[in-house]
């Protein structure tokens, strides 16, 4: 499913996963084997999947318009700006992904 990429490739909603994010990136940085990255890999995907979730139950609407403009601007995303920092708003308003806690 290329929800959970609609989600990460925004910066907003990398705020949502910030701490996730960082972790995971860093111990890649330092080469760290991918076994022992497990504990973060894993954290990463319950925040993602806890963002998308909320996303298609909370945020619907938002979500559904985000899906359909960047399917009809394939080569033009910037038209679909606006759309995705409505999205934004909701996700912030519903407290999800690190905002939960």
């Amino acid at each position: 499913c290329p929800c959970p990429l609609i989600l990460l490739s925004n910066k907003g909603n990398q705020r949502l996963l910030n701490d996730a994010i960082k972790s995971y990136t860093e111990l890649g940085r330092q080469r760290v084997n991918p076994i022992d990255r497990k504990p973060a890999i894993d954290k990463l995907s319950e925040c993602v999947t806890a963002v998308h979730t909320g996303a298609e139950t909370l945020c619907t609407a938002e979500y559904d318009a985000l899906k359909t403009c960047l399917l009809d601007n394939k080569t033009a995303w910037v038209k679909c700006s606006e759309i995705r920092r409505n999205l934004d708003v909701c996700l912030v308003k519903n407290r999800l992904g690190e905002l939960s806690k």
